[in-house]
């Protein structure tokens, strides 16, 4: 259990630093393409999906994951 605990944050690691790093380059491949006047436009069209990834992060998944673990361990059936 534990060392398939641990590959999968290892996984989920690689994952979110391949994703913070392709976001990155992205920007920079936006900055350059674009205008100040229209890089401007597009980042003010991002507002809306950035606060929903903000919204979205807020732990939930991590809270479900370990009520779920502890109602395993415990037998219980969850409704």
């Amino acid at each position: 259990m534990v060392r398939v605990s641990a590959r999968s944050s290892f996984h989920l690691f690689c994952g979110l630093v391949a994703y913070v790093g392709l976001s990155a380059v992205s920007v920079v491949v936006v900055a350059r393409l674009f205008s100040p006047a229209e890089y401007g436009v597009v980042a003010m069209a991002l507002i809306a999906p950035d606060l929903f990834a903000i919204v979205r992060d807020l732990g939930i998944n991590s809270a479900v994951i370990r009520y779920m673990a502890q109602y395993r361990s415990e037998d219980r059936r969850v409704r």
